[in-house]
């Protein structure tokens, strides 16, 4: 029997801590634009700031010619946030290389509310 605890414990905390990794915290979407000096563009999210320390925000920020699929995120969620869909996105553990007071994410999703 304790054999099978020792088992069975890390396994319970395992699977827990992908279970709480698996759960999308989702939110709206308040503003989505860009910059006019550069490609930098911009999603401003309801809730909590997120993000690494040194640039927790509630403002999350990508290159759209220089990020991979940089133009289709903004296109997807300029269309989420006129349809009033809700995001939820995996933020980054570095800041926003081009503007560090702000931080990126590396994949969104999208669902209606």
């Amino acid at each position: 029997m304790k054999k099978l605890a020792v088992f069975l414990v890390p396994l319970i905390f395992l699977s827990t801590s992908f279970a709480e990794a698996e759960e999308p915290s989702w939110t709206q979407i308040k503003s989505v634009g860009c910059h006019t000096t550069d490609t930098t563009c911009f999603v401003e999210i309801s809730g909590n700031f997120v993000g690494p320390s040194a640039c927790k925000s509630n403002s999350l920020r990508w290159n759209r010619k220089t990020s991979p699929n940089g133009n289709a995120t903004l296109s997807l969620l300029t269309t989420a946030f006129a349809a009033g869909n809700l995001v939820s996105f995996q933020v980054a553990e570095e800041c926003y290389q081009d503007q560090p007071n702000y931080p990126t994410f590396r994949w969104f999703n999208i669902k209606r509310d």
